[in-house]
C-alpha cells in the first residue's frame, strides 16, 4: 500500500509539473518582470489599478515583447506595432504578449498613459530594474523579444515589426531568418518581372523611379536629374539598369509617361506588381509600408547575383542634393558625406581665426570680371582691413533677369527691381563712403550664382572683392559654417570673430555707424527712433494745419479727417482737392450729416496707384457721417474699385 501511494504521488507530481510547464509562464519571466503586472484579463483597456499575477497574464505565452517607450505622439513604430498586435489577436494568435515598460519620467505620467493602454504594463516601481537588465537608456522606443524562458531573441523587434508586420509571428529566431529569406526571394522575382530578363549581366545596380504617367514636378525633376547623371554614373560605377515605373494603371504606359520619364525606359505596372514590390521593399529599415518612395536603388551581389535594397525613402532627396558624390544615396553614403562635410567645417572654423584663412583658395580673391579681373591673397586683404563683410547673395538679387533679357545694362544702378536696386545701392554707397573716409573695411561677395556668366555680370561693376566662381563647394561650406543663405556677415579680419550677423542692415544704416558692432547698432536704433518721432510730429503738424484750413473755409463744408491709420497715412491737399491714402487708411467727413431721406454724393478720380487697393463706389454712412475708405476689403459687401496700391485720388 505504501509503495502504491508513493507511485501515485509521483505520477501526480509529474502531471502537475507538466501542467505548470505548458499552462503557465516560466519562473524566469516571473523573476524578470516581477510577481504582478498591470493588466485586465479579457478587458480592452488597462485599468492602472489592476494588479494581476504575472503567471496569469503570461500563461501559455511562447514569446513576450518588452515595449520600451515614452509613448510620445511621434514614437517610432507604435502604430504599426498596435495594428500587428490587434490583427494577430483577432486571428486567434494568442501565444504571445507585448508588455509595456515605461520610459516616462514620473509615475503621474505613467498612470495617465496606462489609462489608455491596451497591453499589460510593468509596474512603475519595477521599471528601472528592467531597463538596467536590458541596457536601455534615453527615450528611444524599442521592442525586445524574449522567449518563454526569458532568453533574448532580438532587441530589434520594433524595426522588424515595422518591416514585416504580423508576418513576423511567432517571433522566433527561426521565423526572423526565414522571413528575411522569403523577402529576398520575392525581391529577386520582382526585379526579374520588371526587367523581363533584359537586364545587363554586368549591371551591379538597378535604379527604379516610381512616378505617375503625367508630369509631376518632383518625380519628373528627379527623372531628368537621373537622366543627366546616367552617363557619368555608368563611367564611374559600371552599367546600371534603370527603369521608370508608371505607378498607376495605364493602357499605354510608354506613350503616357514619355514626358514624365524624361527619356528613361518606361515599364507599366499593375496592382499586383506594385503590391509585391512594396512588400519586398519592407526589407529596408527606413521604409514604411504607408509611403511609396520616388526612387529605389538596388545592388546585386557579385557572387550570388541576389539583389538587395540599398536606398528607398531618402534616395531621391539625396540624389538631388549630393549628385553622384552621394551614390548609391544610401544611409552609409550620406553619413560619409556628412562626416566629410563636418571635417571641412571644422577646418574652416580653425582657418577663420587666422587672418581670413578660410577664404584662401586658388589664385585668391577676385576683383572685377572676365579678362580684366585681378586677384589678391586673402591674407593681404586681412592685413589691410579691420573688418570684412561676407556678402552671401546672387546675381538674381543684385539684378533683374527680365531687364537683363530685354538688353538692359545690368551695371546701371536702375538695372534691378526696386527692392534689389535699393539694397544694392545702399550697400554700395555705404561701402564707397567707408573707403573714402579711410575706414579699413572690405566686402567679399560669396556667390550663389548658377553660372559663370551670372557671376561675371554680378562682378562687372561691383566695387568689392569676390570668392571666384570655381570655388562653389567652398562657398557652400561657408554658408553652412555661418548658417546663412542670403545676407551679410561682418567679421573681424584678424581673428574671424563675428561682429554683426545683420551686416546688410548695418550698412543700410550708413557709414556713420562704423564699426557696426553692438554699441554702434544700439546708437543707430536710438537715432532711428528719434527720427521716426520727429517725422511723426511733422506729419501731425501738417495734418492739423490742413484740417484747420478746411475748417476755415466759409460756408457749408465737410471736413475730411483721418479716421484710421497712423499719422502720415493721409496726405491731404485741400487746395488742390487731392487726397493721398497710405496703407489701410480710412478718411472720412464724420461731421457731414446726411438729412433723413437725403442723399450724399462724391466722385473720385484715381490719379496714382502703387499697390493693391480698393475704393467703394458708394459712401459708407457711419453715425450720420460719410466715409471714404481705401482698403483691401470694405467689410460691407459693397462693390469695390480694384486698383494697384495705396491710392492718390482727386475728390469733387
Amino acid at each position: 500500500l505504501g509503495g502504491h501511494l508513493l507511485r501515485h504521488l509521483k505520477r501526480q507530481s509529474t502531471c502537475f509539473r507538466a501542467m505548470n510547464r505548458f499552462m503557465s509562464c516560466s519562473p524566469a519571466l516571473t523573476k524578470m518582470l516581477g510577481d504582478t503586472l498591470l493588466a485586465k484579463i479579457g478587458g480592452a483597456v488597462l485599468d492602472n489599478n489592476t494588479l494581476t499575477p504575472t503567471e496569469k497574464v503570461l500563461d501559455s505565452k511562447k514569446a513576450v515583447g518588452l515595449y520600451f517607450s515614452d509613448s510620445s505622439p511621434e514614437s517610432y513604430g507604435e502604430d504599426e506595432l498596435f495594428k500587428s498586435y490587434l490583427r494577430l489577436k483577432e486571428s486567434g494568435k494568442d501565444d504571445f504578449e507585448f508588455v509595456f515598460v515605461s520610459l516616462l519620467p514620473t509615475k503621474e505620467d505613467f498612470n495617465r498613459r496606462c489609462s489608455s493602454l491596451f497591453w499589460p504594463a510593468v509596474p512603475f516601481e519595477k521599471v528601472d530594474e528592467i531597463k538596467k537588465l536590458f541596457s536601455v537608456t534615453g527615450t528611444k522606443p524599442r521592442l525586445s523579444l524574449i522567449d518563454q524562458d526569458g532568453k533574448l531573441i532580438t532587441n530589434d523587434g520594433l524595426d522588424l515589426i515595422v518591416k514585416y508586420g504580423k508576418s513576423l509571428h511567432p517571433f522566433t529566431e527561426e521565423r526572423i531568418k526565414a522571413i528575411a529569406t522569403e523577402k529576398q526571394a520575392l525581391l529577386n522575382d520582382v526585379v526579374r518581372a520588371i526587367f523581363a530578363g533584359s537586364i545587363d549581366p554586368k549591371a551591379r545596380h538597378a535604379i527604379l523611379v516610381l512616378g505617375p504617367a503625367k508630369l509631376s514636378p518632383f518625380v519628373s525633376n528627379a527623372a531628368r536629374r537621373l537622366r543627366a547623371l546616367l552617363g557619368e554614373l555608368e563611367a564611374r560605377h559600371g552599367p546600371a539598369a534603370v527603369r521608370y515605373l508608371v505607378w498607376e494603371d495605364s493602357a499605354r504606359p510608354a506613350a503616357d509617361a514619355a514626358d514624365a520619364a524624361s527619356g528613361l525606359p518606361v515599364v507599366g505596372t499593375d496592382r499586383l506588381l506594385r503590391g509585391r514590390l512594396l512588400d519586398a521593399l519592407c526589407t529596408q529599415p527606413d521604409f514604411s509600408p504607408a509611403a511609396t518612395p520616388e526612387l529605389v536603388v538596388l545592388t546585386r551581389d557579385r557572387d550570388s547575383g541576389a539583389w538587395t535594397v540599398t536606398s528607398t525613402t531618402e534616395a531621391c532627396h539625396r540624389m538631388m542634393l549630393y549628385g553622384l558624390g552621394g551614390f548609391p544615396w544610401s544611409d552609409a553614403a550620406a553619413a560619409a558625406i556628412q562626416e566629410a562635410e563636418e571635417r571641412r567645417l571644422q577646418e574652416l572654423r580653425a582657418a577663420a581665426a587666422s587672418s581670413l584663412g578660410h577664404l584662401r583658395a586658388g589664385r585668391g580673391l577676385q576683383r572685377g570680371a572676365g579678362s580684366s579681373a585681378t586677384f589678391e591673397d586673402a591674407g593681404a586683404v586681412a592685413a589691410r582691413s579691420d573688418a570684412v563683410g561676407l556678402y552671401f547673395t546672387s546675381w538674381y538679387w543684385l539684378n533683374t533677369p527680365n531687364r537683363a533679357r530685354r538688353g538692359a545694362d545690368v551695371r546701371h544702378p536702375e538695372g534691378g527691381d526696386a527692392e534689389a536696386s535699393l539694397a544694392r545701392h545702399t550697400v554700395t554707397s555705404c561701402y564707397e563712403a567707408l573707403r573714402a573716409a579711410g575706414r579699413r573695411f572690405e566686402v567679399v561677395y560669396i556667390s550663389a550664382d548658377s553660372s559663370q556668366a551670372e557671376f561675371d555680370q554680378s562682378m562687372c561693376a561691383a566695387p568689392w572683392l569676390a570668392l571666384p566662381y570655381e570655388h562653389r563647394e567652398l562657398a557652400q561650406d561657408l554658408r553652412k559654417l555661418y548658417q546663412v543663405n542670403s545676407g551679410m556677415i561682418i567679421v573681424d579680419a584678424s581673428n574671424g570673430r563675428i561682429i554683426n550677423y545683420e551686416g546688410r542692415m548695418a550698412l543700410e544704416c550708413g557709414a556713420d555707424y562704423w564699426p557696426f558692432d553692438d554699441a554702434a547698432m544700439e546708437r543707430a536704433r536710438t537715432d532711428e527712433l528719434k527720427l521716426e518721432q520727429r517725422r511723426r510730429e511733422e506729419e501731425r503738424a501738417v495734418e492739423t494745419a490742413e484740417i484747420a484750413l478746411q475748417e476755415a473755409r466759409p460756408g457749408p463744408k465737410a471736413v475730411l479727417r483721418r479716421l484710421r491709420g497712423p499719422f502720415g497715412s493721409m496726405v491731404l491737399a485741400s487746395g488742390e482737392r487731392r487726397l493721398g491714402f497710405g496703407s489701410f487708411a480710412t478718411v472720412g467727413a464724420a461731421n457731414c450729416v446726411v438729412p433723413p431721406g437725403g442723399k450724399g454724393y462724391y466722385e473720385v478720380e484715381i490719379v496714382e496707384c502703387t499697390a493693391a487697393g480698393q475704393v467703394p463706389y458708394c459712401p459708407t454712412v457711419v453715425s450720420g457721417g460719410v466715409v471714404i475708405t481705401c482698403q483691401r476689403d470694405a467689410g460691407n459687401g459693397a462693390p469695390m474699385f480694384r486698383g494697384r496700391g495705396s491710392e492718390v485720388v482727386h475728390f469733387f
